[in-house]
């Protein structure tokens, strides 16, 4: 699963429904299991398959489920 802003969102949102896959880069900075030990790596092409919402402290947040291409 993958968390996003609110304009990246709505972006994968559309991917879902338009079944269009998503490029995925994964950065190294961030405490990610996956993220590369430095700069950035391309993880290929996936497609959202579902999304959450998620709320914490006031803040909503939009989970999504990729699976790859």
């Amino acid at each position: 699963y993958s968390s996003f802003s609110a304009e990246r969102s709505r972006v994968m949102g559309k991917s879902k429904y338009s079944r269009r896959p998503v490029r995925v880069l994964r950065a190294a900075s961030g405490s990610s299991a996956f993220a590369p030990e430095q700069g950035i790596r391309y993880d290929g092409l996936y497609l959202v398959v579902n999304c959450f919402e998620r709320r914490s402290n006031g803040e909503v947040y939009w989970l999504f489920e990729l699976h790859k291409v």
